[in-house]
């Protein structure tokens, strides 16, 4: 007999049919697990990616950072770093002008006490107000009138305990509408001028080199307002010329007898800075209307150093502030010039 199963092909099972299945349905998804995997993969390679790129960015500009980060620290410390903390000073002619860009300068450094003494009494009344009373006073001072400079530091030492700083500043330009040159010499019209920048200025340094003396100051330091006349000639305004000329010789032979005392002298010389009084003087030298600007851009003109306008009266401050302070503490019988290369007509 034919057998008949023999042409007939075999089903297969349902358990092989499920098996493969089964089979199929792993491949599937292991092929999608595969997939997930590598999505998985490829994010993070972006991320460690992105990350690499952020650290070499963190160090190309950490040096930047490191920079930024001192000039910060630096500037903190000088605003910390109060060069007059403590100190007890006196600024002769503080009213206006050099004299009270001075005294809000040291101020800012910390000094216990400021006097500022003048005969402008409204002016330097509204300074010392401005500053605050606990710690600017105004004194009413004739410089010319040794009688009053003792005073003024007495007082001073009297309120205060001692005296650290002088600042002899007070003085005039001229008298009168005189100019002063030698054919045209007028002495009794001088003798004002001298009584204010030279005796009064002698004087000052006298009683402060006293009280630092007797009150054992250590330290102390007197300086003096010169000018860039005292280290030229000129043809007009002679009388002030050599007044500052003498000054120059009063602080040189100060330092000499007060080293001893652990007290310094100097003097600052300005050139032309435009204050009202050196516009003034300048209108009766030109005999013409001059505003402070112009008055600036007149004495710009002459400066040898460019880019920086006029000298002002900061700047002059500044000057002081570094004779006043430890800054300047191996510094006596000196004269610093602060006048930008003013070369002078």
């Amino acid at each position: 007999m034919l057998d008949i199963r023999a042409r007939v092909p075999r089903q297969p099972t349902t358990h092989i049919m499920l098996r493969k299945c089964y089979i199929n349905d792993m491949s599937r998804s292991g092929l999608k697990n595969i997939v997930m995997l590598m999505s998985e993969l490829t994010n993070l390679i972006r991320w460690m990616l992105s990350l690499c790129i952020y650290i070499c960015w963190m160090l190309l500009n950490c040096k930047a950072l490191k920079r930024r980060f001192r000039i910060m620290t630096e500037t903190d410390h000088f605003l910390l770093h109060k060069k007059l903390e403590g100190k007890v000073a006196i600024i002769t002619g503080g009213a206006s002008g050099i004299g009270e860009a001075t005294a809000r300068l040291f101020a800012q450094h910390g000094a216990r006490a400021i006097v500022i003494a003048d005969i402008q009494d409204a002016l330097g009344q509204s300074v010392a107000e401005s500053i605050g009373h606990g710690q600017c006073t105004y004194v009413h001072c004739d410089v010319a009138d040794e009688g009053q400079v003792k005073g003024l530091i007495d007082s001073t030492v009297e309120a205060f305990g001692n005296l650290d700083i002088m600042f002899s500043n007070a003085g005039v330009g001229k008298t009168g509408d005189l100019r002063q040159s030698i054919l045209d010499l007028n002495l009794d019209a001088s003798d004002r001028l001298f009584a204010i920048n030279t005796r009064g200025m002698a004087a000052c340094v006298k009683h402060a080199a006293r009280a630092m003396v007797e009150g054992s100051v250590k330290g102390g330091s007197i300086v003096c307002t010169g000018s860039l006349a005292a280290s030229t000639g000129v043809e007009q305004f002679i009388d002030y010329a050599m007044c500052k000329h003498a000054v120059l010789g009063l602080v040189r032979c100060a330092s000499k007898g007060l080293g001893e005392y652990g007290i310094r002298v100097n003097c600052v010389s300005p050139g032309g800075v435009a204050t009202p009084l050196t516009c003034n003087e300048l209108l009766a030298c030109n005999e013409m209307t001059l505003s402070v600007e112009e008055c600036e851009k007149f004495l710009e003109g002459i400066m040898g150093l460019k880019g920086f306008g006029a000298t002002k009266t900061k700047d002059i401050a500044n000057a002081v502030l570094f004779l006043a302070s430890q800054d300047s503490q191996f510094i006596t019988g000196q004269n610093l010039i602060v006048d930008g290369g003013t070369k002078l007509p």
